[in-house]
């Protein structure tokens, strides 16, 4: 092994000073300073731009005084780690091994570690190379690896140093001595031949090592050339041809072999280039974009609910600061309740219970309280009014039973305890909610959750072990009646159907701790109508609200509603029955499992909202005939189930764990969207699993693959890449989602499509594979992401200061990002005029003189009449 002799023998072959003497000759001219080596061409170019690094595959000629020290990982070649060490030691330097366990590059883009932590890391855990190679003479080579180690030790050592390396790597490979003496005279002959190589110092100094690798080596500044871009273009075009595999790998070998590029870097390009052609399908981009058109999606109200209604729905949306839909929810859920089992859609021989489940899916402060106070709290003063009528009821029901107690040997009848009409329950037990059911005769109720977890958390919570409270839940959702037996009679109870409406709120965060079965094994889901609300920003409102006046009016109709049947004219059967069978189909197409139980539930969920929609409309309209629902309002119910099941579609993508591409992408473009600084890759797969199998599947590290997702979506036109020092991050794109002034006519729009018309269009994207696109209607906007609880106040008091919009003189402009991605010379813009643009509206901030440019860190500075500001390449655009 090597031994101290390499500072006296050998340093003599190095220029014929010690390191010691060379080591003082260099101090006074110039400080010494740490210097990096290693094999791997992508950690020479990250590290490149933090310290001085040097490339272990393509020495330079000269090599400054310093700390210089070898980064060696498993992939990393001896042979090139014996080069380094002479090529160090005959600079008059003492070089030092860091030995890395994982991949160079997986902590070089450690993008926790600052520069110097990364610095204090290597050097604290570097070892003297002494002590590195006395650990690997323990290890076994392949007899090439020796070889190729052989040809260096040739290089630069002699003498009995020189057997002794010699010998050493012949026992490590295990040839035999016959053998490995032709082979080593093989080795000084070739040597000797081509290049007349010597084992002087200056020889050794004055030509890289070509001998180490079976062609010639690239170095950063030729693969910053245009050959690594022709290389890409090869193995695009292979991967690109529809070759079979043999083939394919044929081909590849073959470029790699003819360009001379690292095969290691190769493979990378390789797996890069596939990611980028094969890993987004055609498919995978339909149904990415069907999901994000979920953002752009707005109910059309005024084509959906009496114009009176939809007027009140938007005007108090808006001063509470919500999206409609918010107050909708619950608003949908009491009508139905109020209806209870007295009211029913008779479709033959089954009849559709007037009950429905509502939830809304919205992070915490985002207006549901508020919502909840508007519709509901008519509902509680309704339950107010019931219990203090029960309470007169029952004192004088007790009057009356000390009366019936002192004369019932007169043989009169006991007098009947009154019943509470139960209008709602808030906090209540599965046991309490049937008991009273029963006792409701024929009426409906109301289970409001301002959180729906408390609903679910709150079920067998008296049990100990395993009960049938979920059961019995799911089982109110179809109206059945009830039976329950006790020991005694008196605490037994028999209710011939039921009515039992649910609405509350739950935040996405809770969403799959609640409905842990991914699959909705039980179809608790199935039988929730969700909605996502548009978030909106907070804001200062003040005004009345409409519809706290007329909810009490609307309750109080539904509430004296006599029993009534209704039924289907000939025009809505006919059509109700094209929906099932279009969704049928689509039922079929439908792979995953919770969607596809949600959708089976779907027929009847639109036959219950379209039977409530009926009653409301009959509120507004009293001259129609109740008993008969039309095909008008069956094709409004329809748009508000379009609605529903895409809502409930993207809420599982959002919350999915699965490792569809599509799913990750959304999920991508979610996180981004809800940071205005965007996401670097790490904020990406650190919590997402499914992205770290398909990197593995990819053969990328992680980070990699994560950045060529952020590429394709920069492509597919969903957001843009910037650059704060050494991070990339990814910038979604966000659209004006601010929604348009409510106009109200005196008729309720309807849509004269057909029930196959209005569902079969979006047929084909209903499997996993194909997305439906599921609008109701198209708007070209997004609401602002966050808003507050707070009073009310006129907005018309409010003027908001717009940015002026600023006019160029040309038309024509550059994007400075785009620009310095393509490798073009950014400072031949100095001087150039400069807009700088707002990433959200695209409306110009300022203009001016772009003055200088800082590459590292992706910003340039602009003069202005203001004075001198900052920006991002990402916001900067050349102009002229």
């Amino acid at each position: 092994m090597f031994t101290q002799e390499i500072n006296s023998e050998s340093a003599e072959n190095f220029n014929g000073a010690s390191p010691a003497m060379s080591t003082t000759g260099y101090a006074n001219a110039k400080k010494p300073c740490l210097c990096l080596w290693t094999s791997d061409l992508s950690a020479v170019v990250c590290l490149a731009d933090r310290f001085a690094v040097i490339d272990l595959l393509n020495i330079p000629q000269t090599i400054e005084q310093g700390m210089h020290i070898i980064l060696v990982d498993r992939d990393t070649p001896e042979a090139a780690v014996w080069q380094g060490i002479y090529r160090i030691l005959a600079s008059g330097n003492s070089p030092e091994i860091y030995q890395a366990q994982l991949p160079i590059m997986s902590f070089v883009t450690d993008e926790a570690l600052s520069s110097g932590e990364l610095a204090g890391q290597i050097v604290e855990f570097s070892q003297l190379w002494e002590c590195w190679l006395k650990t690997r003479s323990q290890n076994k080579l392949t007899l090439q690896e020796a070889v190729q180690i052989a040809q260096v030790v040739l290089r630069y050592e002699s003498g009995s140093q020189l057997n002794t390396q010699l010998g050493m790597l012949r026992v490590r490979c295990g040839e035999n001595s016959y053998d490995w003496n032709k082979i080593v005279w093989q080795l000084k002959k070739e040597q000797l031949l081509p290049v007349q190589k010597t084992d002087s110092v200056q020889n050794a100094n004055g030509s890289s090592d070509t001998s180490l690798l079976s062609v010639p080596p690239m170095t950063v500044q030729k693969h910053e050339s245009k050959e690594i871009k022709s290389i890409v273009t090869g193995v695009s075009g292979i991967l690109s041809s529809n070759l079979s595999d043999v083939q394919e790998s044929f081909e590849l070998d073959s470029l790699c072999t003819e360009s001379g590029i690292n095969p290691k870097l190769f493979s990378q390009i390789v797996a890069r280039e596939r990611v980028r052609l094969d890993e987004v399908s055609p498919e995978d981009e339909m149904r990415l974009k069907a999901l994000m058109d979920w953002d752009n999606t707005q109910i059309d109200w005024e084509a959906i609910l009496p114009a009176p209604l939809a007027r009140d729905l938007v005007h108090d949306g808006d001063m509470l600061n919500v999206d409609p839909v918010v107050i909708w929810q619950p608003l949908m859920a009491t009508t139905a309740s109020l209806g209870g089992s007295k009211i029913n859609l008779s479709m033959g021989s089954r009849k559709i219970p007037s009950v429905l489940w509502s939830a809304i899916v919205l992070e915490s402060g985002g207006g549901k309280s508020r919502a909840d106070s508007l519709v509901v709290e008519p509902l509680r003063k309704m339950q107010g009014e019931a219990m203090t009528r029960y309470e007169e009821e029952y004192k004088k029901y007790q009057q009356e039973l000390k009366s019936w107690e002192k004369e019932h040997e007169k043989e009169e009848e006991m007098p009947v305890s009154p019943i509470l009409r139960k209008l709602m329950f808030e906090v209540a037990t599965i046991q309490a909610v049937l008991k009273r059911s029963a006792e409701n005769k024929g009426h409906g109720s109301l289970w409001s959750r301002d959180e729906l977890a408390g609903l679910f958390n709150s079920l067998g919570q008296f049990s100990k072990g395993e009960d049938e409270s979920m059961q019995i839940l799911l089982k109110l959702w179809d109206g059945s009646g009830v039976s329950v037996d006790r020991v005694s009679l008196a605490d037994s109870y028999f209710a011939e159907s039921t009515a039992i409406s649910i609405t509350g709120g739950i935040q996405p965060g809770v969403f799959r701790r609640i409905f842990s079965d991914a699959d909705d094994s039980n179809g608790t889901q199935a039988r929730i109508l969700f909605a996502v609300p548009k978030a909106r920003r907070q804001r200062y409102t003040e005004g009345f609200l409409h519809l706290s006046e007329r909810l009490p009016l609307l309750y109080k109709w539904l509430d004296e509603l006599p029993e009534t049947s209704v039924q289907l004219n000939p025009e809505a059967k006919a059509y109700y029955k094209k929906i099932v069978d279009v969704l049928g189909y689509q039922i079929e197409e439908t792979i995953n499992p919770a969607i596809r139980t949600w959708m089976s539930k779907l027929p009847t969920q639109i036959l219950r909202i379209a039977l409530n929609l009926h009653l409301i409309e009959q509120f507004y309209s009293p001259s129609k005939n109740i008993k008969v629902l039309t095909k008008e309002t069956l094709e409004r119910a329809v748009k508000l189930g379009q609605y529903y099941r895409s809502a409930f579609h993207v809420l599982q993508e959002k919350v999915s764990n699965s490792d569809e591409i599509s799913t990750i992408l959304l999920q991508i473009c979610d996180r981004a969207s809800k940071s205005k600084d965007g996401v670097s890759a790490r904020d990406i797969y650190r919590p997402l699993n499914s992205i770290k199998t398909r990197a593995k599947a990819a053969g990328r590290e992680v980070s990699a693959y994560t950045q060529d997702l952020f590429n394709k979506l920069v492509e597919m036109g969903y957001g843009l890449l910037t650059r704060v020092g050494r991070c990339v991050k990814f910038i979604a794109s966000k659209q004006d989602n601010s929604e348009n002034d409510f106009i109200a006519t005196d008729t309720t729009a309807t849509d004269e499509k057909s029930g196959y018309d209005c569902l079969s269009a979006e047929e084909v994207h209903v499997s996993d594979y194909h997305c439906q696109e599921l609008s109701v209607t198209g708007d070209d906007s997004t609401l602002p992401l966050d808003h507050g609880e707070g009073a009310v106040i006129d907005e018309s008091e409010i003027v908001e200061e717009e940015i002026p919009s600023i006019e160029t003189e040309s038309d024509i402009s550059y994007s400075l990002l785009q620009f310095e991605e393509d490798d073009g010379d950014i400072s031949k813009f100095v001087g150039s005029p400069v807009e700088v643009r707002s990433l959200d509206t695209g409306i110009v901030k300022f203009v001016g003189q772009m003055i200088s440019f800082n590459l590292r860190n992706g910003f340039i500075t602009v003069a202005t009449e203001q004075g001198n500001r900052d920006a991002y390449f990402c916001e900067a655009f050349i102009v002229g």
